[in-house]
């Protein structure tokens, strides 16, 4: 249902993100929080077969209760290929859902084609994309399951089907920086209230849906509360736990 322009700008979009891809097999950019944690974690897990476990691995700063669901994406990237250089195609895919995810959402608040596709371009080329788009990062990861899971909202105002996968990409985005809850949760609980009278229709997809969200993104906050009993540390504490790194 494109124009023609429009299908010529797509086919155009794909070719660079082609090229782009293979550029960034040829020539990985890692980058600094890639080279600390990103990939330090993961190389243990598929080193010792247990996906998800604390290794301290930054002296003086326990990155290793961050939120992990994006390490864990990177480490079946990299046991599967065995090689890190698999997080490109990772990063290069979270843009795509990124560009996809910005784009439709925008069409689906009755943005003008033409300016949602310019609205998408400059997402896409803006500085922190460009500049994580080339190794294991997780800024630009988690913006990518946040801009799905409003997409996937939106859409699900009109057909209700979709409310489970959004609760899915929320917990994605959620389990992978904690910056995205509050936007997650705030979209999730709006959409879940507009559909409040169709939420009985699909109540075992629902269900499962919850599950995974806990299962994927919840459980690392579960992990710290039971760890350094305190839910987001270490960038907040509860009185009964350890005291927060003087770097933070």
């Amino acid at each position: 249902r494109l124009s023609r322009p429009a299908r010529a700008l797509l086919g155009a979009a794909v070719g660079v993100v082609a090229g782009h891809t293979v550029f960034l097999i040829a020539t990985p950019a890692i980058g600094t929080d890639g080279l600390i944690y990103h990939l330090a974690e993961p190389a243990m897990w598929v080193t010792d077969g247990h996906p998800g476990t604390m290794h301290a691995v930054v002296s003086g700063l326990p990155v290793q209760a961050y939120p992990k669901t994006g390490e864990v994406l990177f480490g079946w990237a990299i046991g599967t290929a065995r090689t890190p250089i698999a997080t490109s195609l990772v990063m290069m895919a979270a843009l795509v859902v990124a560009a996809v995810s910005a784009w439709s959402a925008l069409r689906r608040l009755g943005v003008q084609q033409w300016i949602a596709s310019t609205m998408t371009v400059a997402l896409v080329v803006s500085p922190v994309m460009v500049a994580q788009v080339g190794g294991a990062n997780t800024d630009m990861l988690t913006l990518a399951w946040v801009l799905c899971t409003g997409a996937l909202c939106l859409g699900a105002i009109s057909e209700p089907r979709l409310l489970p996968i959004a609760l899915v990409a929320g917990g994605v985005a959620v389990g992978t920086k904690t910056t995205a809850i509050p936007i997650v949760a705030v979209a999730l609980a709006v959409t879940t209230w507009r559909l409040r009278r169709d939420l009985t229709r699909q109540p075992i997809a629902l269900l499962l849906a919850t599950a995974t969200t806990l299962g994927i993104g919840v459980v690392w906050y579960i992990q710290d509360f039971v760890v350094y009993h305190a839910p987001f540390y270490p960038f907040s504490r509860l009185p009964d736990g350890p005291q927060l790194p003087p770097v933070i």
